[in-house]
């Protein structure tokens, strides 16, 4: 009796295995099953999702400040985009191979960044020798006003002196006229005025010189100060040559800014890749529940 039992102890327990196999394989086929209109539904909108945001990219203007939005967050952006696009058609569907071989291009090409050496080079020459001659300009400026500090001291001074000159000349004059007749009978000399009047005039020299010498450093700053329109002066090279760096260097800031936004080629690039997937036709999602009969056992 011992004996008999065994087997059928075995044979029991093998029935409960297959029982327990057939109820997990069961709910993990209930657990996966979607409804395959919900499939769809994620999928289409996934699809359309994926377009907007490229043609969003396409049009998309980088920042011109520092540190701002650029081609690195640009291609960030885009490659979010297409992974999560990937990810929920991964699920599904297959995407073509002209879609991967697509991404992979775009990828390679603005990953390698753009090559604007040579304009950011010729830009630094330009401004190296905007700043050398606007420092020039602004030491010749100093030295000019400098010099027509001392020459009103020193105008004044000549001034002052004058005055002083002209009233000794003046006292002279007098004694001169009310000398008596006696001395003058006595033929004692008559005291020179020729010394003080060169004095003078030596004077009036110098003021008109440097009054002379002030008006020639007026202009000349006139000429340093001017920020268009006047007359030309003493320094109107340098202002032609520093119209020509602004001009030239305002050429150079929009090829930059062109270069550096790749407009044509980020249009193009999206463009190519919003053909493929709007192109790429979803397919009817297959029914993940087991065909009939699949979790049959024969027994033998």
């Amino acid at each position: 009796m011992g004996f008999s039992s065994g087997p059928r102890d075995s044979r029991s327990g093998g029935t409960s295995a297959k029982k327990t196999k057939k109820q997990k394989r069961e709910f993990r086929t209930s657990t996966r099953r979607r409804p395959l209109k919900e499939v769809q539904v994620d999928l289409a909108a996934s699809k359309t999702r994926v377009l907007e945001g490229l043609a969003h990219l396409g049009q998309q203007k980088f920042s011109t400040e520092p540190g701002g939005y650029d081609l690195t967050h640009w291609l960030r952006g885009l490659n979010l985009l297409l992974d999560d696009f990937e990810a929920k058609m991964d699920e599904e569907q297959q995407l073509p191979v002209e879609y991967h071989e697509r991404r992979k291009e775009v990828e390679s090409k603005f990953a390698a960044g753009v090559d604007v050496s040579q304009i950011e080079s010729e830009m630094g020459t330009l401004r190296k020798e905007e700043s050398e001659i606007r420092t020039t300009m602004d030491r010749e400026k100093e030295r000019i006003i400098a010099r027509l500090i001392a020459l009103r001291v020193e105008k004044d001074g000549k001034a002052k002196e004058i005055v002083e000159q002209q009233a000794v000349l003046e006292e002279m004059r007098a004694k001169r006229k009310s000398a008596s007749f006696l001395s003058k009978l006595s033929g004692r000399s008559r005291q020179p005025t020729e010394e003080v009047e060169q004095k003078i005039a030596g004077l009036e020299d110098g003021v008109a010189s440097l009054e002379e010498e002030a008006v020639g450093l007026q202009g000349d700053r006139a000429s340093l100060e001017r920020a268009g329109g006047a007359p030309p002066g003493r320094y109107e090279q340098q202002w032609v040559r520093l119209a020509a760096i602004g001009e030239r260097l305002r050429e150079l800031e929009a090829q930059l800014q062109e270069r550096s936004q790749l407009a044509k080629e980020r249009e193009t690039a999206t463009a190519l890749l919003a053909d493929i997937i709007s192109r790429f036709e979803l397919k009817s999602p297959e029914s993940e529940e087991p065909a009939q009969g699949s979790d049959a056992t024969t027994t033998t």
